[in-house]
């Protein structure tokens, strides 16, 4: 089983992965700040081979990467370029942000082509935590350092409508599966 929300930026600000480990982690302590008596760690895969990310690397656009998490199940982040991916900012934001009205998504569309990218969390496999608050927390923080909005698409994985929401309404959201 595969869940994947978006996040589209309004700044063109790459992450580096302290700060974003340093976000997880001011967010949701719990979580993130050691997993099973370790550090959490961020792997880039390039070809089939990770290479770990460290300190102020940057997250970068035509990217992929793995959270290790030691759980049953992956999470990952996947970093796009609007170019390499043909996206149409406003047909876009205007398929997926109904919840939106038609000025805020134009505006969203307008910044969005100038950050250039966008991100998508992703969540891989049959056991997996039904709270998804790891993966709440993951989309809520990259978005948080972007300025961005999480897009989700699917109607049957959280309480709340399909739509685009800043990172302070996602965070509220509840799994479905609890």
């Amino acid at each position: 089983m595969a869940i994947e929300i978006e996040i589209i930026p309004t700044v063109k600000h790459y992450l580096t992965w302290s700060t974003l480990k340093s976000r997880l982690i001011d967010l949701r302590p719990d979580l993130f700040s050691t997993i099973s008596g370790k550090s959490l760690k961020l792997f880039q895969i390039e070809n089939g081979i990770e290479h770990e990310v460290f300190g102020d690397e940057l997250i970068c656009p035509s990217k992929s990467y793995r959270f290790d998490i030691n759980k049953k199940y992956g999470l990952f982040l996947g970093v796009y370029s609007n170019v390499a991916t043909y996206t149409n900012e406003e047909e876009y934001i205007d398929d997926f942000s109904c919840n939106l009205n038609e000025c805020m998504q134009i505006e969203l569309a307008e910044k969005w082509r100038t950050a250039g990218y966008s991100f998508d969390v992703v969540l891989r496999g049959i056991q997996f935590n039904p709270t998804l608050d790891d993966f709440i927390v993951i989309a809520v923080a990259a978005a948080q350092l972007c300025d961005g909005y999480i897009l989700l698409k699917d109607k049957n994985i959280f309480d709340i409508p399909p739509g685009a929401y800043l990172p302070g309404e996602f965070i509220l959201a509840k799994s479905r599966f609890v």
